[in-house]
């Protein structure tokens, strides 16, 4: 299954390169005649994956599944006592909780109504579709906000966002890297705003707060969003100071 959609990946790649080789380069609007389908052919084999792969095929979803019924039955946060490897499945413990207790919901539902292992798995499967989909809509606003123009690199760009072979498989996969790498490409589309009043700063921080919670690798977000911060002061500083000596002046 994996061999197959690489190289359907990549064949289709490479005759989109070749077309938009021998076309001559335009605007922002010309991505309208191949972006979708692009996108369906991304639908298509996120589907296939998430109904076609076994279950716990994915490296470690069953330990954040079982995260996630710890949470759901027990009411509290479970503790690590065991090591990477190990039959209990219970490593990723160590994880900060958000996204398990996100999805507690749907696990709740899932016995609620009844359903059996596979049921629950698809189920659980299904919010990281469903996040791919808002990350995909981040990626396109940040290329706006970036004024990316040139057709071949908005182009490049978006197939990343729906046909990069690794990412296709593990972005429908039960794991909290889904939830982080969607408000990392959330935090990079506020940030391109380049506008940090009171509300923009309150939602990068929030965003950045809640990537925390996810996972601990969020970290190396807050160098780029605290020098940022200290580069817009200091052209705030630059502008002010300019016109206060043009009125001395």
């Amino acid at each position: 299954m994996t061999w197959i959609s690489t190289s359907l990946a990549l064949g289709i790649g490479g005759f989109l390169w070749w077309w938009l080789s021998r076309r001559p380069r335009s605007g922002i609007n010309t991505t309208s005649n191949w972006f979708p389908l692009v996108l369906t052919i991304g639908v298509i084999c996120r589907l296939a994956y998430l109904f076609l792969t076994p279950t716990f095929y994915a490296p470690g979803e069953q330990a954040h599944f079982n995260y996630i019924k710890f949470v759901t039955e027990h009411g509290e946060f479970p503790i690590l006592t065991t090591k990477l490897g190990d039959s209990a499945n219970e490593w990723e413990y160590f994880q900060p909780p958000l996204y398990y207790l996100v999805l507690t919901p749907f696990y709740l539902f899932t016995k609620t109504v009844g359903m059996n292992l596979l049921s629950q798995v698809w189920l659980l499967r299904s919010f990281s579709f469903l996040l791919w989909l808002l990350n995909l809509w981040f990626g396109i606003g940040l290329l706006h906000r970036l004024q990316i123009k040139d057709r071949l690199v908005r182009t490049f760009a978006l197939t990343l966002f729906c046909l990069l072979p690794t990412y296709t498989f593990s972005s429908i996969t039960i794991n909290n890297d889904n939830l982080l790498v969607t408000m990392s490409t959330g935090l990079l589309y506020l940030l391109a705003g380049r506008q940090y009043d009171w509300k923009a700063a309150l939602q990068i921080g929030l965003l950045l707060g809640l990537g925390l919670l996810t996972k601990t690798s969020a970290i190396t977000f807050a160098p780029v969003v605290i020098g940022l911060v200290v580069l817009e002061a200091q052209r705030r500083i630059f502008w002010q100071d300019t016109y206060f000596f043009q009125r001395c002046y």
